[in-house]
C-alpha cells in the first residue's frame, strides 16, 4: 500500500489496527479503543479517520470487498437467503420474522429506504422518520 494519501496522511500501525478492528466490530470508536487511540477521543479519532483519511478508507473499502468476496457475498446472494429465512418463517409460522425478512429483502433492493430528518421548528427539535419515499411514519415533535 501507498505510504501517503492524497492529503499527505502516512499510513501507520495504528491505522492499520484500527482498520482491521472496524473490519471485525463495525464501531468506529470501539475499533479506536482496540487499536489504542485514547478512550477519551476514540470517537473524534474514528470520524477523522474515516471520512477525512483516504488511506484508511480505502483500506475499509478494501478490507470488506475481501470480506464479501471471501464468503461469496452478492445482492443475489442475500436475496436468496432473505427468500430462504421468509419461507421457512411462513412455514413456522412466524409472521414477525416473515415480516422482517420481506423488509430486509426490500431495503437491500432499494424498494425500502430508511431515513431521519432532524430539524428545528419555532424551538422544537422535530424528527420525521420514515421507512419510504412516501414517508409513511409522521414527525415526532421533541420538546
Amino acid at each position: 500500500m501507498n505510504n501517503r494519501g492524497r492529503t499527505g496522511s502516512r499510513w501507520t500501525r495504528k491505522k492499520e489496527a484500527f482498520v482491521q478492528a472496524y473490519l471485525e466490530c463495525g464501531n468506529g470508536a470501539e475499533a479506536a479503543r482496540r487499536a489504542g487511540y485514547s478512550v477519551r477521543a476514540a470517537k473524534k479519532v474514528a470520524s477523522e479517520l474515516l471520512r477525512h483519511d483516504p488511506l484508511v478508507a480505502d483500506a475499509v473499502e478494501e478490507g470488506r470487498k475481501a470480506l464479501q468476496e471471501r464468503n461469496e457475498i452478492t445482492v443475489d446472494s442475500m436475496i436468496r437467503q432473505f427468500d430462504e429465512d421468509r419461507h421457512f418463517a411462513v412455514e413456522t409460522q412466524n409472521a414477525t420474522a416473515a415480516v422482517r425478512a420481506s423488509e430486509l429483502k426490500a431495503k437491500l433492493t432499494g424498494l425500502l429506504v430508511d431515513r431521519r430528518d432532524v430539524r428545528m421548528a419555532a424551538g422544537f427539535k422535530v424528527i420525521i422518520e420514515g421507512l419510504d419515499a412516501e414517508g409513511d411514519r409522521g414527525p415526532f415533535i421533541d420538546g
